[in-house]
């Protein structure tokens, strides 16, 4: 493996919940690696447009929803839920029942 520490967390992650979706059936789509992340982000999110692929370039939440969006297709949606504090998710609370309800 490659040595990430410090900047590779979110990679791993993105690795992780694709590699879920495949044992689910959910995507054929096989698990990105580090340099797929990044050309992908580099090609379709303008914020990203000068990233150097194979830098050692931290990335965050609202990268990962855009790679999930993008990576794994119309199928899929990935949002953020804005919350100031614990009281906004009872405004949620609908939603996320749906959500996790779901099979």
């Amino acid at each position: 493996g490659e040595a990430d520490a410090g900047w590779g967390c979110m990679y791993r992650a993105l690795m992780t919940v694709v590699s879920w979706y495949r044992l689910q059936g959910w995507t054929p789509r096989g698990v990105p690696g580090i340099r797929e992340i990044q050309e992908l982000l580099r090609e379709r999110d303008y914020a990203h447009e000068d990233l150097v692929v194979g830098s050692k370039t931290w990335i965050g939440s609202q990268e990962s929803s855009l790679f999930l969006n993008e990576y794994l297709g119309s199928d899929f949606e990935c949002r953020t839920l804005h919350c100031v504090d614990t009281s906004d998710l009872v405004a949620y609370g609908p939603e996320l029942l749906a959500h996790f309800g779901e099979t």
